[in-house]
């Protein structure tokens, strides 16, 4: 890397942490703490994958927290109302991102100034890059998939923890990535098997659990029980 390449980037670098501080502040001044802030990530389609982030950001919203996506963010005790991201976003901060030719900045600040993050990973779209920062900065993680197979007929991973009532699973695997057993093909983990989350989110999902969780539903309303926990701890 050249040194004017490496000068650009560091600059870059330090530009974004003074849009994040910004940020951060109004949006405590406009939506509370950090702490009560959380995101949700997910897939875009024009059917159903909007609707679906959304969806979580109201569930998260009637946990007691504040649900934000990088479109809009929903507020305690009046979850059926979204307001624009762009609320809690300084104009200046907009203009810098718009100036600097990036139009992924919702995504490069968004992982920066909540407290814990929900991503779908039913089909895999952008999550990923979305997870990794949210992984870098340290902000745990409820990563779930949406598939009929919630456990096997037999032979299910021993570390998968199945709620029948609530039609979820849950991988509770908390020795770490190599005692992973789903790649194996000799146990049914839907993990690896239904959707295949990437393994380096599986990896470092099972390195931070229980803080971060690997949860599988039947459809998107049975996330509520399994919200309601990772949003607890």
């Amino acid at each position: 890397m050249s040194s004017d390449t490496e000068s650009l980037r560091e600059i870059l670098e330090g530009l974004t942490e003074i849009a994040v501080i910004y940020a951060n502040r109004l949006a405590e001044l406009k939506i509370g703490p950090i702490t009560e802030r959380v995101a949700s990530f997910g897939y875009y389609n024009p059917k159903e994958g909007r609707i679906q982030i959304e969806e979580v950001a109201r569930m998260i919203c009637q946990c007691g927290k504040v649900g934000l996506t990088l479109n809009v963010f929903y507020l305690p005790n009046t979850c059926d109302v979204g307001h624009p991201i762009d609320e809690i976003i300084p104009d200046y901060v907009r203009r810098l991102f718009t100036r600097l030719k990036r139009d992924d900045w919702y995504i490069t600040i968004l992982p920066r100034i909540v407290s814990k993050a929900v991503l779908n990973f039913t089909f895999l779209r952008t999550q990923l890059i979305e997870w990794y920062l949210c992984d870098k900065n340290n902000v745990p993680c409820l990563c779930f998939i949406i598939c009929d197979e919630i456990e096997g007929k037999k032979n299910n991973c021993p570390y998968l923890s199945v709620v029948p009532s609530s039609s979820y699973s849950e991988c509770t695997n908390d020795r770490g990535p190599s005692f992973c057993m789903g790649y194996t093909g000799r146990v049914f983990c839907p993990f690896t098997k239904r959707k295949r989350i990437p393994w380096v989110v599986i990896q470092a999902t099972i390195r931070d659990y229980p803080r971060s969780r690997l949860v599988a539903v039947k459809q998107l309303s049975n996330l509520k029980d399994p919200l309601h926990k990772f949003l607890a701890i």
